[in-house]
């Protein structure tokens, strides 16, 4: 439903009650969740600034959608969360 309302593929879900596996030192235990969840991801390969990435998300998505996201925000908990992974580049020779 989410989805659909933002017009964005969901990247990860989980339905409260779904049963997922852990692995642990003592093996692999089996819990359910205890909550619904749907995360969309964007992820990018650039030298842009993040910062630049920041705002085309929220100018693109988060100030198109912003009533949406109100309507959603009042039956759930929603967060937004910006990450940044730097990874070196191979040696040239």
């Amino acid at each position: 439903m989410i989805s659909q309302q933002l017009g964005l593929e969901v990247s990860h879900s989980h339905y409260e009650g779904e049963i997922y596996s852990l692995r642990t030192p003592g093996g692999v235990t089996e819990k359910a969740y205890a909550y619904n969840y749907w995360e969309y991801r964007k992820e990018f390969v650039t030298t842009q600034w993040v910062q630049e990435l920041v705002n085309d998300f929220i100018d693109d998505i988060v100030r198109v959608k912003r009533d949406v996201l109100k309507t959603i925000a009042q039956e759930a908990q929603i967060e937004f969360f910006v990450g940044m992974y730097h990874y070196s580049l191979p040696s040239r020779p």
